[in-house]
């Protein structure tokens, strides 16, 4: 059973790697209070991208794409090197079907990317958020993923998958988001909005942003790259087509970071299923 399958009470299991979590946060060099080093969903307002948006093929290799012997692509779409055997966000093959990452890949991201799985913790012991990802304060490396027991079974899957993308973002150094600020505050209102009008922002609401949602400091940069990472999880085909620049720099931060690029890789169109079914109304 794997740690997004369901929500029974922390087993056997989720109590050790939630001792290991706590252990190395009691462990870690203490630059800033526990608060400063995690980065925390204050609440589970989370939507997965709206329907309907398709890339073709030709769209992200206008110039053909470079495969094996067994058609496996083995270039991204700027030309870095695929590894192939290794899990691949999109498509796989020459014009083949697009490749959904499953929710079982969110396990092994995390436990390949901090060294411990993701633990369930009450809400009380979080300080009333969903999930934190903690880091090493001087390395900013991830240490592991804490997800709340309240969490509902619709919101489990979304929440985890932000925290994975945290933990894609810290292992990859922070990714700058200087000259994305337009396409990442536009995508974190369509996903984050509270107030919905079917798998949009209801029209008429300000602008939501990591601020008004409780994040100060240095986190609202984080969210926003973490919320595009969990978009690009969900369907690279829209990410790319509303945020092209953004999904530029993430397969640059990835796919070009030696360690990284071993536990996930990002390409073209259509990854991670549809996590959880999102209400038309909160």
């Amino acid at each position: 059973m794997t740690a997004v399958g369901t929500l029974p009470g922390l087993g056997a299991a989720a109590k050790q790697a939630n001792k290991g979590l706590k252990g190395a946060l009691a462990n870690a060099p203490q630059g800033r209070t526990k608060q400063s080093n995690s980065l925390a969903q204050n609440r589970p307002n989370i939507y997965n991208p709206p329907s309907g948006t398709q890339r073709p093929f030709e769209g992200d290799y206008p110039n053909g794409a470079r495969t094996d012997e067994q058609g496996r692509l083995t270039h991204d779409i700027e030309g870095r090197p695929l590894q192939v055997e290794n899990r691949v966000v999109g498509r796989k093959v020459d014009q083949g079907p697009d490749q959904p990452l499953g929710e079982r890949e969110l396990d092994g991201i995390t436990e390949e990317a901090t060294g411990r799985k993701a633990a369930f913790a009450s809400h009380e012991s979080l300080e009333g958020n969903w999930a934190e990802t903690p880091y090493h304060p001087k390395s900013k490396q991830p240490l592991g993923v804490a997800l709340s027991e309240d969490l509902t079974p619709e919101d489990l899957p979304k929440v985890y998958a932000h925290e994975v993308g945290h933990v894609i973002d810290q292992a990859a150094g922070e990714i700058p988001v200087k000259g994305l600020e337009d396409e990442l505050g536009d995508l974190y209102h369509t996903l984050i909005a509270p107030e919905r009008a079917g798998e949009f922002p209801a029209p008429g609401q300000p602008r939501f942003t990591p601020e008004r949602h409780g994040y100060d400091g240095d986190d609202p940069p984080r969210e926003l790259m973490a919320e595009a990472i969990r978009a690009y999880m969900v369907d690279p085909s829209y990410l790319k087509t509303v945020a092209p620049k953004t999904a530029k720099a993430i397969r640059a931060a990835v796919n070009g970071n030696p360690a990284l690029r071993k536990i996930i890789q990002f390409n073209s169109a259509a990854g991670l299923a549809a996590l959880g079914a999102d209400d038309d109304e909160e």
